[in-house]
């Protein structure tokens, strides 16, 4: 016995599971030491100005000259569109680029950590939100 009301509660029910992971944040500030900052020097491999956050890639050589590849998230892409005016775009940073990034480190060691600071061949890069809106916060 399967009448128009099974119909529609099913499409209803599919519905909500299709919907329910965009429910989900996934939320960086579980990861990173925010008490903790750390300052790495070293040449951008890759960059992409990406949803949800625009990411950073590049190489450090370490105190015996060997190269350690690392990644930075530098914030939520929304906020960083917001910065535009002051450089940020997709193509604002380029491989071969020296970078000086100030940031969060992970809670668990890695060469993964969370932008605050960044300067690109000796000119800062703004990564806080323009409307004073810091990091972390969100």
């Amino acid at each position: 016995m399967h009448g128009k009301g099974t119909s529609v509660s099913w499409v209803g029910v599919a519905f909500l599971a299709w919907c329910l992971p965009l429910l989900g944040h996934h939320g960086s500030n579980p990861n990173y030491r925010w008490d903790q900052t750390i300052t790495v020097s070293g040449v951008v491999t890759e960059f992409d100005f990406v949803y949800p956050h625009v990411s950073l890639y590049f190489e450090v050589k370490d105190e015996k000259g060997n190269i350690e590849r690392w990644s930075s998230e530098l914030g939520p892409t929304p906020i960083m569109m917001r910065n535009w005016d002051v450089g940020w775009s997709k193509t604002a940073l380029k491989p071969g680029d020296e970078i000086t990034l100030t940031c969060n480190p992970t809670k668990k060691p890695s060469n993964v950590c969370q932008g605050k600071k960044l300067i690109v061949n000796g000119k800062p890069m703004p990564l806080q939100d323009p409307r004073g809106v810091q990091k972390g916060a969100e």
